[in-house]
């Protein structure tokens, strides 16, 4: 069973190239820094519901998708 924070960084990430963002973009979204999206993408960093709030703002899904991979409910703020 994979480590859920590596599942997160891998939806996170693929969302993110989807949307054509850089690590720097998608860390100004969640003030947060490049450094800590590219640890966030390896799971190696365990992150807080507000800024999981804010990744999933800005990449336009719902929170849900995190936990329930067959969630494809895109969100809009």
């Amino acid at each position: 069973m994979e480590d859920i924070y590596k599942t997160w960084g891998n939806i996170i990430k693929d969302k993110r190239k989807e949307l054509g963002y850089t690590q720097e973009m998608l860390a100004d979204i969640a003030s947060v820094s490049n450094v800590y999206i590219s640890k966030l993408e390896r799971g190696q960093v365990n992150p807080s519901c507000r800024i999981l709030e804010k990744l999933c703002n800005g990449l336009g899904i719902d929170i849900n998708y995190l936990f329930f991979k067959d969630y494809q409910k895109d969100y809009t703020a």
